[in-house]
């Protein structure tokens, strides 16, 4: 699946249910990691799962 369609349908989505606030794929990415650190993740595994290649302190 291409990184375009996956924007359409997150576009088509968010008509359906009438959001009038900009969301987009990075919208549903911040959102995932939100909610992950909401439920006491490690930041590590956010890190991993959101493909952080460098995952050194800063």
């Amino acid at each position: 699946m291409s990184s375009r369609t996956i924007q359409k349908a997150v576009k088509k989505a968010a008509e359906e249910i009438q959001c009038n606030k900009r969301i987009t794929c990075h919208t549903l990415r911040h959102s995932f990691a939100t909610h992950l650190l909401q439920y006491d993740t490690d930041i590590r595994t956010i890190q991993k799962l959101m493909g952080q290649k460098d995952l050194r302190q800063p």
